[in-house]
């Protein structure tokens, strides 16, 4: 008898197998992102702000006209505009995560400023940057008329939301007539300028480590924002890096390799994820010297709360309270049956997770069978269930793309966001929306710090620490006299590191360890490039061996 089996005799006095146990429904409904391509290309004049998942602070109609263009707003504080609009997508968007900047299905994406005009990507850069500042200094009123004055059409506007740094994700069809693009352009500049307007901007003078560690010092509610890079220490990967999880599925075949984490690959053929589940499997009673950390922020009633975008649970690990935590996108911590709901503790799985197995669900096992069986045979009664391969299939409480986040996520961030008086952003790219939105939710007088190995320039923090997450907040327990109970803690604060300003707010902090993973890494960047240049030379020499077989023939 197998745990998952074990498990479900211990319950069965408390559940009927004979029941049809229905799926539980989501949390929140679930919308597909593709709607908002849908929207965007029917002649229309309104922005459905429900199909395409977001919702403004307010209503545009758009005008048929391009001289009666309306940006408009009946809010008098257009930064207070702003930042409502980007709760109202933030709980929209709680009906399912996405990559925040390169999501297939988002209406916009941030640019990387590859002109076409042939200046530099400097240049462009610049005249973002300085119109995004007029944008947020001076109101959009004085935006519209410096920067498009009176001659305004679609080109214009699509210009305009271009040099806000913006580009629509499905490119409009040019060949429609101008009343139609005025509509569309009109949509995607009003929504970079909503973008750029509920975007923080830097506190001007707080820019230093030892500010930092005076507000950690006498902060009362501490909000720390997690990401993957804080388990790679025991070995867990992350997912972006050029060493990460994502970079580790090209045998796969896949399309995308986030297509690992889609509901609908998972339910087509469960068997991908369970080949490769091992391989971000936590490890038992682990955790890292951040993880202490948080800890002991909670010991010092100083943690509000720690958002974490990890699956390992290793927060549990840590002794920090459930209470505390907001596991924004689940965890192993439990599983549950994609077919009828059966619920146990994640632990169960382990054992098939190891060995690439599928988890079976103990009370659908025997249906499962007579469907497999059908489907062996091609024609039998039950070979058209749909998703069959996923039927009876454990599924960690992990939440895949098309999921829905889980609801406590949206209830916490409403009633922290106020409250919260230092916002420490540790181990993660904030790429993945709608968590990565919570930067933009603080109140911008509120201090934001960056401890991550590599810089995230698409939000403005007021300090970034640069470097592996335990040796960086060791660095800063030193300063603070804070000492944190882990057992490599000792070894890692003695670990001299030195400390590099590289820019205003920006450090570097590297020591040994650190000098020894950027050699390897380095090493390792020199290894493939090598292997690139063998494989193609030694594919040259076979085209051309084959070119002299074909002549001498």
């Amino acid at each position: 008898m197998n745990d998952l089996d074990a498990d479900a005799a211990k319950r069965s006095g408390e559940e009927s197998t004979d029941a049809v146990i229905k799926r539980p429904k989501p949390d929140a409904e679930t919308k597909s992102p593709s709607d908002a391509s849908k929207t965007l290309s029917k002649d229309t004049t309104t922005l459905s702000t429900d199909q395409q998942g977001l919702s403004a602070p307010w209503s545009v109609e758009m005008k048929q006209a391009s001289s009666e263009a309306d940006f408009s707003s009946p809010s008098g504080d257009l930064e207070a505009s702003g930042q409502a609009l980007n709760r109202d997508i933030s709980d929209s968007e709680s009906n399912g995560y996405s990559d925040g900047l390169s999501d297939e299905e988002s209406i916009l994406d941030e640019i990387s400023f590859a002109s076409e005009d042939g200046s530099t990507a400097l240049e462009a850069r610049e005249r973002c940057s300085a119109a995004r500042a007029y944008l947020k200094t001076e109101g959009y009123r004085k935006f519209i008329s410096e920067y498009i004055g009176e001659v305004a059409d679609s080109n214009r506007f699509f210009e305009l939301t271009k040099e806000l740094g913006f580009i629509p994700k499905h490119a409009p069809d040019l060949d429609n007539d101008e009343d139609v693009l005025i509509g569309l352009s009109t949509q995607y500049l009003q929504l970079a300028m909503s973008k750029v307007l509920s975007a923080r901007r830097r506190i001007p003078s707080y820019n230093t480590i030892e500010q930092f560690v005076e507000t950690l010092e006498k902060a009362q509610n501490v909000l720390v924002l997690t990401g993957a890079g804080i388990s790679t220490s025991l070995g867990i990967p992350d997912f972006r890096s050029s060493q990460g999880f994502y970079s580790q599925l090209e045998h796969l075949g896949l399309t995308d390799p986030q297509e690992v984490f889609d509901i609908d690959f998972f339910r087509e053929d469960p068997s991908i994820f369970y080949s490769i589940a091992k391989m971000i499997l936590p490890p038992d009673h682990s955790f890292t010297p951040m993880h202490g950390f948080i800890k002991l922020l909670e010991q010092k009633g100083k943690l509000l709360r720690n958002y974490t975008q990890n699956i390992d649970n290793l927060e549990a690990n840590a002794g920090i309270s459930t209470e505390k935590v907001v596991q924004c996108h689940g965890s192993f911590a439990s599983a549950t049956c994609v077919t009828c709901g059966y619920k146990t503790p994640g632990e169960n799985l382990y054992a098939d997770i190891r060995s690439s197995r599928v988890p079976i669900c103990p009370l659908c096992s025997k249906k499962r069978a007579e469907i497999m069986k059908a489907l062996e045979a091609e024609d039998g009664p039950m070979s058209y269930v749909p998703y069959a391969e996923s039927y009876g299939v454990m599924k960690p409480d992990i939440t895949f793309f098309g999921e829905a986040l889980p609801s406590r996520f949206k209830n916490c961030i409403r009633e922290d966001m106020s409250k919260c008086d230092l916002l420490i952003c540790v181990g993660t790219s904030l790429k993945v929306a709608p968590v990565s939105e919570v930067v933009n939710l603080i109140p911008s007088h509120v201090p934001q710090v960056l401890i991550n190995k590599y810089p995230v320039k698409h939000y403005e923090f007021d300090v970034s620490i640069l470097g592996f997450c335990d040796p960086v907040i060791a660095h800063i327990c030193n300063k603070l006299g804070w000492s944190i109970e882990h057992e490599d803690y000792e070894r890692i604060r003695n670990d001299a590191l030195e400390v590099e300003n590289l820019d205003l707010g920006v450090f570097e902090l590297s020591g040994k360890d650190e000098l020894e993973e950027k050699k390897k890494e380095e090493a390792e960047e020199k290894e493939v490039e090598a292997k690139k240049v063998v494989d193609s030379k030694q594919l040259a020499q076979e085209v051309n061996e084959s070119s002299e077989s074909v002549e001498s023939k």
